[in-house]
């Protein structure tokens, strides 16, 4: 007879099942040739939230009580062999979801045409900093126009002219054609492996994607394990639905960054914090923003503020050709200038500085950089400060991880939530500290921002007026209200 701890993890299994076969099923009709007001969007949005909000759902019942049996939270934890049978059943369960996932056309994204473009290019060993895509095609009717009128189009560069040719409908379809890429050297090494496997064709992205998000899996299973946690955490983000939509239906390349935090993860409990920065390094190759958790795991000694150093200069090192190809045209260049979607509170702040500035926007980034300096500084001295009071240091303290681990989680919440870019899959980042750490008014962000599909539909509308603030409302507020209550029962408890 099952238990209803059994019930309750096969009810959680098979929802994660049956969102996959939904998005599989209706992803047909968000084909490239369809427009956008042929695409069943509203339908959509519903099946993301909805399993969004039964994922988390189920995901606090089985660990709001977390030191309890799982009549009222998850099993305490579990012998090694426990522990992997556990992990195994997760793992599985999430391939399969992934596997059924493999045929699907990515629903509402396009930012994979420039990852195969991109890849195509890195592995012809052309540099994809270059050239921004436009620089590259003509479009059929431009060439027809200019054909007609008898004037002769500029010719493409010739080590990229057989390339242009041969992609000529991805290199046609890659979004914000005017800008050079923004994704750094690893990340291109990633594409450039995936157009190997299948030059010009998603499955090789969808391989890849695989391929990272299995190892991310294992990592985050060793984590666990070295710190004699319970393996059920592994499921927030193996069986998490915008997991499933984001990287195995759409595969952005932010799946390529997941390996990276998840080592940097197991590097951290394992006190090990050499190789911590190592990994958050080789993170900052792939998305840059990783540079900001460094001093967060750095401590008050030469020794560890040189292991930052190094950590960093290591991803600026490899970083370095996308750096020497800066220029106006540079997606790096355009992204930290004035670049803005689905923000979640960035827009308000902004308007804040309008009226006595004619670049409130610009002067707002440099305020919130300004800002995340000093706070990392500040939990970087206090961390450290309890740490030298104490005599210890991460190699050696128990609660030095977890502090670490809690101050990373902290900043980047922040960070998410201030950023003037506001996009699902940048939620996802917070998944490998998540599970070390859970978070409940943290987590709610990965379950909220999925609202961002629903501007699509408002982006339809002949005269949205204020429903325009919606999707990025429904996204954040539910997150603050959550902040706030926990932050105001953390003062409760701490007053007695």
């Amino acid at each position: 007879m099952l238990s209803v701890r059994n019930c309750i993890w096969f009810a959680g299994a098979a929802l994660t099942l049956l969102f996959a076969c939904l998005c599989n099923m209706i992803s047909r009709y968000f084909a490239w040739d369809i427009p956008l007001g042929d695409r069943p969007i509203l339908l959509f949005v519903i099946l993301i939230i909805s399993a969004n909000i039964a994922f988390g759902t189920w995901f606090f019942v089985t660990h709001a009580k977390p030191d309890k049996s799982l009549s009222g939270g998850v099993s305490a934890p579990a012998t090694p062999v426990g522990f992997w049978k556990m992990a195994s059943g997760i793992f599985a369960l999430g391939i399969v979801a992934r596997l059924i996932l493999l045929p699907s056309l990515p629903i509402l994204e396009d930012d994979f045409y420039r990852y195969m473009w991109d890849g195509a290019v890195t592995a012809e060993g052309l540099n994809p900093y270059l050239h921004a895509p436009d620089k590259l095609a003509i479009a059929p009717e431009v060439a027809r126009l200019l054909e007609n009128l008898d004037v002769a189009a500029d010719p493409l560069p010739t080590d990229y002219r057989v390339l242009a040719e041969q992609g000529e409908d991805v290199l046609l379809r890659a979004n914000n054609p005017n800008i050079a890429t923004i994704y750094p050297p690893i990340a291109q090494a990633g594409f450039a492996v995936a157009h190997m496997i299948a030059p010009f064709d998603i499955i090789g992205l969808k391989i890849i994607t695989l391929a990272a998000e299995t190892l991310t899996f294992m990592l985050l299973a060793l984590a666990l394990h070295s710190i004699h946690k319970n393996a059920s955490a592994l499921a927030l983000y193996w069986w998490h639905p915008l997991v499933l939509k984001e990287f195995a239906n759409s595969v952005h390349m932010d799946v390529l960054l997941m390996p990276f935090l998840a080592l940097a993860v197991v590097m951290i409990v394992s006190r090990r914090e050499a190789l911590a920065q190592l990994a958050f390094g080789l993170a900052a190759a792939v998305k840059i923003w990783p540079l900001m958790l460094m001093p967060l795991i750095a401590q008050r000694n030469i020794r560890s503020v040189i292991l930052a150093i190094g950590g960093a200069s290591l991803a600026l090192l490899l970083i370095l050709p996308q750096l020497l190809a800066l220029n106006e045209a540079a997606g790096l260049t355009r992204f930290g200038q004035d670049w803005q979607r689905n923000a979640f509170a960035f827009p308000l702040l902004e308007q804040a500085l309008f009226f006595w500035s004619e670049t409130p926007g610009t002067w707002m980034r440099i305020a919130i950089a300004g800002g995340f300096g000093l706070t990392i500084g500040l939990i970087w001295w206090r961390q450290s400060l309890n740490n030298v009071t104490n005599n210890t240091n991460i190699s050696s303290l128990n609660g030095a991880p977890v502090n670490a681990i809690t101050a990373i989680i902290t900043i980047m919440t922040m960070f998410l939530l201030l950023l003037p870019t506001g996009y699902p899959w940048y939620t996802i980042w917070m998944l490998p500290f998540l599970v070390i750490k859970p978070r409940f008014a943290v987590m709610l962000l990965t379950l909220t921002s999925a609202f961002y599909y629903y501007d699509f539909a408002v982006q339809l509308m002949d005269d949205p007026g204020i429903i325009t603030w919606l999707p990025a409302f429904l996204c954040a507020a539910p997150v603050w209200l959550a902040l706030l209550f926990s932050w105001r029962r953390s003062k409760a408890i701490a007053y007695g």
